[in-house]
C-alpha cells in the first residue's frame, strides 16, 4: 500500500532534508561555491514543489542574471505542478521588470503546464 508513497519520496527530497541542505549551504563562507550550491538547491526544492524554502535560497543568491534566471526556473517549476502561488511569490524576486513581467504572465495565463 505505501509503494506510491515511497516512489514518490525517492524522487523528491523530504522537507526535513531540503531543510538540512539550505542549513548547510547558509553555513558555506561567501563565494560562487556557496552561491552554486544556493542556485542548485533552489532548483531541486523547486521540482520538490517547497516554495519556502526557494525563496529562502534564493534570498541568498548574488543579485544579477544568475538569480533571476534562478527564480525564472523555479517560477516556473512551481508552477507546472498546479503551485501557482508560490510560484507567483518566485516570480516577484526577479530583479528585472520585463523578465518579471513574462513569467507573471505565464502563471497567470496557465503557459507553464
Amino acid at each position: 500500500m505505501s509503494g506510491c508513497k515511497d516512489q514518490g519520496s525517492t524522487k523528491n527530497p523530504p522537507q526535513t532534508e531540503l531543510s538540512g541542505k539550505l542549513d548547510a549551504a547558509l553555513a558555506m563562507k561567501e563565494g560562487t561555491s556557496r552561491h552554486n550550491t544556493l542556485v542548485k538547491l533552489a532548483e531541486d526544492a523547486a521540482k520538490a514543489g517547497d516554495g519556502d524554502i526557494v525563496l529562502k535560497a534564493i534570498a541568498e543568491v548574488d543579485a544579477g542574471t544568475a538569480r533571476d534566471n534562478t527564480c525564472a526556473i523555479c517560477s516556473e517549476a512551481l508552477a507546472k505542478q498546479g503551485k501557482t502561488s508560490e510560484a507567483t511569490a518566485v516570480a516577484k524576486q526577479i530583479a528585472n521588470e520585463t523578465s518579471r513581467n513574462n513569467m507573471l504572465g505565464k502563471i497567470a495565463s496557465g503557459a507553464t503546464k
